[in-house]
């Protein structure tokens, strides 16, 4: 299982970034898009000029309705038009915006949500869950990780235990994973944890979820930086008091269970008779890259099992290889949706 942080390094880091975040409402027409020099998108309003990184960049096309392959093409061939673009947008679909910032020497405009989007920070999150997971008998933090998009936390349960096969045993774990940029819910879930080659798969339908979802943001004259009124942390600590919750009730043993004997019942399925055409249609279903479907492959081929449990761990221990933890997480996600695939739907990619 991939991991890029340790513990105290994900804390130390979270803690710094606290002190550097910055949120501001915004009407966009007191907003300017504009284009620097090197072609990197740069937005500015009253509260300063921030750069505009790949999320950002993201939410304004869905915002705007420019598609991202035009945006690309026009920021590099013809920027001033790109300029023109958004700003055209920006003044003639007028609405108050939330843009989360980064101010640390070089400004990053790093979100560009909704009035209406809740923020349920990583710090909040890590106050919430810590304490609940140092409750757990013999729990381990396997993995952690902070991304631009995603804040990740694996936590291993030793004394939830199974063997597959013999010699093939598997372990209980929870995965929280949250957003403070707009990119999914707060989510608390259990992942499978394979101790033969430490491959992490997600477990579907386990996951509960908040969403950063509230009223909207009202009494906003230009720009302003925004603080939490009384109303808004008293829904924040009922939300962290859900989210400690989740975490208490993650560690499901008759879901484990069930997933086991889901895990028993792919090690003797049918076999794949043509593996290069059942990794294909793979990514066909998944949106799986062919250089990624080499990877997978050659999993498939080293670990010598043609049957669906086979498959699933070929493309868990590929999440392994890949640079992104955001895509080596959607890996142990698409491992769990093989595995949950239904006999006639297994037959089909195997056939």
């Amino acid at each position: 299982m991939k991991s890029d942080l340790t513990l105290t390094q994900l804390a130390q880091k979270i803690e710094t970034l606290e002190t550097q975040k910055k949120d501001y409402l915004v009407d966009t027409r007191l907003m300017e898009f504009s284009s620097d020099e090197k072609g990197t998108g740069i937005l500015s309003f009253e509260n300063g000029d921030y750069k505009v990184n790949d999320i950002t960049e993201q939410q304004i096309c869905n915002y705007t309705g420019v598609p991202k392959k035009y945006y690309d093409r026009l920021r590099a061939d013809a920027p001033d038009l790109l300029d023109t673009n958004v700003n055209h947008w920006f003044q003639h679909m007028p609405a108050k915006r939330m843009v989360r910032t980064i101010q640390n020497g070089t400004d990053v405009a790093r979100a560009f949500l909704s009035d209406r989007y809740r923020r349920i920070d990583n710090n909040q999150i890590m106050t919430a869950v810590m304490p609940e997971l140092a409750t757990i008998p013999e729990v381990k933090i396997v993995s952690s990780a902070l991304t631009d998009k995603n804040m990740f936390v694996k936590a291993l349960l030793p004394r939830i235990q199974a063997d597959v096969k013999v010699g093939d045993p598997v372990q209980a774990g929870i995965t929280i994973r949250n957003s403070e940029v707009g990119h999914g819910a707060v989510s608390v879930g259990m992942f499978i944890y394979r101790l033969v080659c430490e491959n992490g798969m997600a477990v579907p339908d386990s996951n509960s979820r908040t969403n950063h979802v509230g009223a909207n943001v009202t009494n906003v004259a230009n720009s302003f930086e925004i603080y939490s009124d009384e109303a808004m942390q008293a829904d924040d600590k009922a939300i962290m008091l859900k989210v400690r919750d989740l975490v208490r009730n993650a560690a499901d043993e008759l879901k484990f269970k069930t997933v086991v004997d889901k895990m028993r019942d792919a090690a003797e399925s049918s076999l794949m008779k043509d593996p290069i055409s059942a990794v294909q249609e793979l990514g066909k279903q998944y949106d799986v890259t062919e250089n990624e479907q080499k990877g997978i492959m050659q999993h498939l081929v080293a670990g010598g099992d043609l049957s669906a449990w086979g498959l699933v761990n070929a493309v868990t221990r590929f999440s392994q290889d890949v640079e992104s933890y955001d895509r080596a997480h959607e890996f142990e996600v698409i491992g769990g949706k093989v595995l949950d695939l239904k006999p006639n739907q297994w037959r089909e990619i195997a056939a």
